[in-house]
């Protein structure tokens, strides 16, 4: 079998504020491609947008807050737009089935237990009858900051038939570098505590800041969850590891609600990072070189997808032929295995310590998917995580 690849590159210069970055990625997307073939694929059926909110309405807080005005425009728009929004635990169930989803279907979570969750978003979902989950920090719960809700509240919202809780660890604080001695103990004091206060039995789990490690990971999945939630800005589907759902997450910066259209009528981009394998990665692996796995029968022109790397800008094709992710050339071509291609990313600039956001579309539009005038957009994206101290910082760190 033939090998080919495709290289990326990146033109930008090193030290481009990520704002910038992501004001480049918001006009790509309201640039209108080229018109391409339309067809439905098994992801589309079982397509869920889950999104996650942290604090409403506390504007001092821009980076995990999302504004009052901005918040009720996105319900207002779930309301009146005919969209189909349901629970998470409902989601996860029809996701280990197999079973379809309706167009636009809609999930919504809340991280943090923040007071301000409860004096201005649960109201407003009670009222529209929205199904939501909170999930909650026992610790936080427990300093009695009137930053946070109150055990009382979270008792009386767990008898709601809308409301589902789940947790984070008793310490809401990052633990993909801790022993799995220390995230099993912060795991089991917040599920027993949220059970002794609530009578919950608390079976879905949220990453602190959407960070996790492979470790920790099968850490939740072995002890009795059903699912975790993640903070990588993707849509669901079918293929979708249940113990790092997507999710994407709502701000003050990133709230508007052409924004929230844009993401709730989103479809997946079912795209893999096969190297590096790592979430968290060292200074002693190969972080210049990506490689990528995806359906060519989704993305079925590579020029049209679109990739972005935080603080480096919108990835160059440099275009090669494409490797089958298949060694067998005998299989039937028509095989999930003889769709599956393969490219390559090097990058010019290394990442920068800490947090770096990998974020591709595709679009999946023209006349026959197109819905109430609005252009359609295949999503993926992943957070990763690279701890080297002599690495660069993001921009005014």
């Amino acid at each position: 079998m033939r090998l080919n690849s495709i290289q990326y590159r990146f033109p930008l210069k090193r030290g481009v504020m990520t704002f910038y970055v992501m004001m480049m990625f918001w006009a790509c997307l309201a640039v209108n491609p080229q018109a391409h073939a339309a067809s439905t694929h098994k992801y589309d059926a079982t397509a869920i947008r889950i999104f996650a909110y942290h604090r409403i309405g506390e504007d001092r807080y821009p980076d995990t807050s999302i504004r009052r005005e901005q918040f009720e425009a996105h319900i207002q728009e779930l309301a009146s737009g005919n969209y189909n929004v349901i629970a998470l635990p409902d989601a996860i169930a029809a996701l280990k089935s197999g079973n379809s989803f309706p167009p636009r279907t809609v999930v919504l979570t809340f991280d943090g237990g923040h007071a301000s969750i409860a004096k201005y978003a649960v109201p407003l979902l009670l009222k529209h009858k929205f199904p939501f989950t909170l999930f909650i920090s026992s610790n936080l719960i427990d300093s009695g900051s009137n930053e946070y809700m109150r055990w009382g509240d979270i008792k009386k919202l767990a008898k709601n038939d809308l409301v589902t809780i789940g947790m984070h660890p008793a310490s809401y604080r990052r633990l993909y570098s801790e022993t799995d001695k220390t995230i099993k103990q912060s795991i089991h004091a917040g599920r027993s505590r949220i059970r002794d206060m609530t009578g919950a039995n608390a079976d879905l789990f949220a990453y602190p800041f959407g960070e996790y490690s492979h470790a920790y990971m099968d850490i939740i999945a072995d002890t009795g969850f059903r699912a975790a939630v993640t903070q990588n800005s993707a849509v669901a589907h079918l293929d979708s590891t249940l113990f790092e759902l997507p999710r994407f997450s709502m701000t003050e910066g990133y709230g508007s609600v052409d924004r929230f259209r844009l993401l709730a009528n989103a479809l997946p981009l079912p795209l893999e990072i096969t190297a590096p394998q790592s979430v968290v990665l060292s200074e002693t692996e190969d972080v210049k070189h990506f490689t990528l796995r995806y359906n060519s029968d989704v993305v079925d022109n590579i020029t049209r997808l679109s990739c972005f790397l935080s603080d480096q800008g919108r990835l160059e094709f440099d275009h090669g032929a494409e490797r089958n992710g298949a060694e067998d050339e005998n299989k039937d071509d028509n095989t999930d295995e003889q769709r599956t291609k393969q490219l390559s990313i090097t990058l010019e600039y290394p990442l920068v310590n800490g947090r770096n956001r990998l974020n591709c579309t595709y679009p999946a539009h023209d006349d026959t998917t197109e819905q109430n005038g609005r252009n359609l957009w295949r999503w993926f994206g992943k957070l990763l995580i690279y701890n080297a101290p002599d690495a660069p910082g993001m921009p005014g760190e």
